[in-house]
């Protein structure tokens, strides 16, 4: 009995030990939902995009920024791959990465330069920066990702890239607006420039008019990426005119602002687009050269693409425009200049030639004539300075061809030791000078009619007999009646210019002469000659080519070479056997299918075309017809069959000895001859 109640009380002792545990587990498990509570709190609180994944991937805990990031709930995120984050094309390499980082778990901080981007439930893609920190549970290591949306700090260091590249671009026209001589190449710098910042192949520039001021007109200056691509739309350009409103230039000429075109073959306000029709470009935009209000030039440029409009685009180019109005009323302001000097020295002139007149008044005008003298005294020091430091040749001269004065350029062009020397030894210019004397009577009349001459080209005697070529631009200075005082003007040396001249002009017919040879040879060839480019697609077809296939040379050109091949597997076997045999392939033997259907059997020499930096441009081959050559055969292989049936008859009816007698050599061996001249007969080309 006494057993029995211990047992019993060792139950009831046992019983109250378990609910003692028990309610100790129940307290750690509150405790650790509190736990888990705080974390989840901390977790929803922090400001980055959390994910927690385990050793396989798995997602098992994120923060409500995951959810508003990416947007997906909880819910649908626990347990799923974290794969489903990432972009369809880093899904592989990043499973890789995962368990590479899970066999060596370290801590990676943000900004490790590495490019991240992440995939949102709708698709969308964005980059992304992401820091991994290791965490040890009692169930393993897990891995926390902190997630943080660099959109708009991407976007924020694309837009200060854009405005530095567009500051430098400033800078770089106002260094260059600095150091031209002449708005021309303040222009033709502009363009080059602001089509390398575009990244647009193509530019020109339209200047008002100077006789009507109402009308914009082409100049002739260009940039042009590829000018054979573009050679139609330059030719139309540089015949066409603008009035306000018309055009992409009379745009931005009536509105003073600048202008875009999407699609210029499709903008019913403009007219070169109906000029030709392929003009080569698609989208255009235009901007305004401004001095205040008045618009100057307009400088456009094109793409060979349409593209939508760029706001922020225009407005930078509107300050380029800006800033070469500036340049272009500088270059007024010298000109204003320079005939302020004109009218200084005029007056100067006529002053001194008043007091020389007025003798008898020389007393009473002395204090007068002594500041005017002082006056004379400093403007020509101050343009002696600009005379002696020129660059270029100045000189005056009598119109009867003799040196007043010369600057030590000029004489340094001529040859000579000082401007002196060049005066002292040039006494009569038309004889002495020109090459050709007569170019001093032209360069007279053309002075007496026009009164000035600009670029005036001729060949001169430098003073150790050399030839050399300069251009001239003079003018008439006459005094206040009308009569004529003295040539003055300016001369640059261009032979260097002139040899390149001569030397394109040269290259371009040799060029011009080669062509026109090969093009010739091909034509003339009656082999069939293909060649295609690197796609396959046919570029040659020449008459050999026609009478073999029966194909019109329009009909073929452009279409797959394989349209007049028997066998595509032939035609690829042979890219095969040129590829591997360093290009060039001989005496490979195909069918060619016409253009009624009938196959031709052909012999083929071909190569492969390589371009400059060595990359495959196409192919060009050399097709035989082997017609005739297997025409022969088969007329050998029925002779051969009808004197094996003779023999056979012969022996059928006994008269072997007889026939025996009777040769065959002559008939078979001259058409094996035949057979052997058709094979060894050269290739054409």
């Amino acid at each position: 009995m006494s057993d029995k109640k211990k047992t019993k009380d060792q139950l009831i002792d046992e019983l109250a030990g378990m609910r003692q545990r028990l309610t100790a587990l129940e307290a750690l498990e509150t405790e650790r939902m509190r736990a888990e509570e705080k974390f989840r709190r901390i977790l929803d609180a922090a400001p980055d995009a959390m994910v927690i994944v385990n050793t396989d991937g798995k997602i098992v805990l994120v923060n409500a920024q995951t959810e508003q990031l990416f947007g997906y709930t909880r819910g649908e995120l626990i347990g799923q791959s974290v794969e489903m984050l990432i972009p369809e094309r880093f899904q592989a390499p990043h499973g890789d990465h995962r368990r590479a980082y899970a066999s060596q778990p370290r801590v990676r901080p943000m900004g490790t330069a590495l490019d991240l981007y992440a995939r949102r439930k709708d698709g969308s893609e964005f980059p992304v920066e992401i820091s991994l920190s290791p965490i040890e549970t009692d169930d393993g290591v897990l891995v926390s990702s902190a997630i943080r949306d660099v959109t708009e700090r991407r976007q924020a260091e694309r837009a200060l890239r854009q405005k530095t590249a567009f500051v430098q671009l400033l800078q770089r026209v106002a260094v260059a607006a600095n150091e031209a001589s002449t708005s021309e190449k303040v222009l033709q710098y502009a363009l080059d420039q602001v089509c390398a910042h575009t990244g647009w192949p193509v530019g020109d520039v339209y200047l008002l008019a100077e006789d009507t001021r109402a009308e914009l007109v082409p100049t002739g200056i260009w940039h042009l990426e590829d000018p054979t691509r573009f050679a139609t739309f330059r030719q139309v350009t540089d015949v066409t005119r603008f009035v306000p409103g018309v055009g992409l230039p009379g745009r931005v000429l009536a509105s003073g602002k600048p202008a875009w075109i999407i699609d210029v073959t499709k903008d019913p306000n403009f007219p070169r687009a109906k000029l030709a029709k392929d003009i080569g470009v698609k989208a255009g935009f235009a901007f305004p050269v401004l001095v205040g209000t008045e618009v100057l030039a307009v400088l456009e440029f094109f793409s060979a693409e349409a593209i939508e409009p760029n706001e922020p685009l225009l407005d930078m180019m509107a300050q380029v425009g800006t800033q070469l109005g500036r340049v272009i009323e500088r270059t007024r302001a010298e000109a204003a200049l320079q005939r302020a000097k004109d009218d200084l020295e005029f007056r100067v002139q006529e002053r001194t030639a008043e007091l020389t007149v007025a003798n008898e008044d020389l007393k009473r005008e002395m204090e007068a004539r002594t500041r005017a003298k002082e006056a004379l005294r400093q403007a020509e020091a101050k343009y002696r300075s600009i005379f002696e430091n020129a660059v270029e040749g100045i000189f005056q001269t009598t119109s009867e061809g003799r040196y007043l004065s010369a600057n030590s350029s000029l004489a340094r062009i001529y040859g000579y030791e000082s401007p002196e020397e060049l005066i002292q030894n040039l006494s009569d210019i038309g004889s002495q000078l020109y090459v050709e004397p007569a170019r001093r009577a032209e360069f007279t009349r053309l002075m007496q009619e026009q009164r000035a001459v600009s670029e005036f080209e001729s060949q001169v005697y430098r003073k150790d007999g050399s030839v050399i070529w300069v251009s001239e631009n003079s003018r008439a200075v006459r005094d206040a009646s009308g009569r004529l005082l003295y040539y003055e003007g300016t001369v640059e040396d261009i032979s260097a210019r002139k040899e390149a001249e001569e030397a394109l002009r040269a290259a371009n017919a040799e060029v011009q002469e080669t062509r026109e040879y090969l093009e010739r040879l091909i034509e003339s060839a009656t082999d069939a000659i293909i060649s295609t480019d690197k796609a396959g697609n046919v570029v040659l077809f020449n008459e050999g080519a026609e009478a073999m296939l029966g194909f019109r040379r329009e009909e073929i050109i452009g279409q797959r070479v394989s349209l007049v091949y028997e066998s595509v597997d032939r035609a690829k076997e042979l890219m095969r056997q040129m590829r591997k045999q360093g290009g060039t392939v001989s005496a490979f033997e195909t069918t060619l299918r016409a253009k009624d259907g009938t196959p031709i059997p052909v012999m083929i020499s071909t190569s492969i075309l390589y371009d400059e930096q060595g990359q495959e441009a196409g192919t060009v081959g050399f097709n035989k017809d082997l017609r005739p050559l297997k025409q022969a055969e088969e007329e050998l292989r029925r002779a051969k069959a009808q004197i094996q049936a003779l023999r056979i008859e012969i022996d059928q009816t006994k008269m072997a000895r007889r026939v025996s007698e009777i040769t065959e050599t002559d008939y078979f061996q001259d058409l094996e001859k035949k057979v052997e001249e058709l094979r060894d007969r050269p290739k054409t080309g």
